[in-house]
């Protein structure tokens, strides 16, 4: 009987609704809140080991550096000019009395002997071309 009574009373109806409100408000600022100060600590706590990461790299970089001003120099080359321009040579690899490539498949003594060969000639080719540099 009481809560019917209640209801038929719109003064009591409207300070029951904004209560409620009031104090869902609250919980939602509250709980709001809770999450916001957990995401700022957070990230207080990464940035502070970012700051702790920083400090050992510049401390590994300060160490870098004292060991390269310790460490003996290069020596330095001679610079070689090269009065006439050097004709580039486009010959292909496979000479003439190479194998054919089913025997180099076949035949791994022939195939050794094939790069043997390539590799003899080629360096001949590099001794001359060093030789006209000269």
């Amino acid at each position: 009987m009481y809560k019917i009574e209640m209801f038929k009373n719109p003064t009591l109806v409207h300070i029951a609704v904004e209560t409620t409100f009031v104090l869902a408000l609250i919980f939602w600022v509250s709980s709001t809140n809770r999450k916001t100060n957990f995401f700022i600590k957070n990230l207080l706590q990464r940035i502070s080991d970012l700051e702790d990461r920083l400090v050992k790299i510049e401390s590994l970089e300060e160490r870098i550096t004292n060991l390269e001003s310790r460490a003996p120099k290069a020596p330095s080359y001679k610079k070689v000019s090269i009065s006439e321009p050097v004709e580039e040579k486009r010959e292909s690899l496979v000479y003439s009395r190479s194998p054919s490539p089913i025997a180099i498949l076949d035949d791994d003594n022939n195939g050794k002997a094939f790069v043997q060969e390539i590799d003899t000639q080629f360096e001949k080719d590099l001794e001359e071309e060093l030789e006209k540099l000269e």
